[in-house]
């Protein structure tokens, strides 16, 4: 609910408390990343996206959000890298993405992350 208020600090306090009690469940951590993104904190944000993949490398919606990450730090050539890595466990069925608003989203956005390369 933060997150989704623009509340960053608030998500990043409320998301630590539920890392140290979920401390495996990578959503949580990606989540950490993005909020961590929008205070424009992106060392700290890198470190809870690769946290995410550590806890769970076939997390698809890490990668995707890992490469709008790096290309709004000017990362271009690493968001091109992670979004690829996003499309080939995406595209296994078991990752696949469902969320219809989610893949509007994606598609929104992946033209801007792919032009770069």
């Amino acid at each position: 609910m933060h997150l989704n208020m623009n509340q960053y600090a608030s998500a990043a306090h409320f998301l630590s408390a539920a890392i140290n009690r979920r401390p495996k469940y990578a959503p949580l951590y990606m989540l950490m990343g993005i909020t961590l993104m929008h205070l424009e904190d992106y060392n700290n944000s890198k470190e809870a996206f690769e946290s995410a993949i550590a806890c769970n490398p076939e997390y698809a919606l890490t990668y995707f959000n890992y490469a709008v990450m790096l290309y709004n730090e000017g990362k271009k050539s690493g968001a091109v890298a992670k979004y690829t890595i996003f499309e080939e466990v995406n595209g296994k069925e078991a990752n696949k993405i469902k969320d219809r608003e989610m893949i509007a989203a994606i598609e929104r956005i992946a033209p801007a992350i792919v032009s770069e390369s």
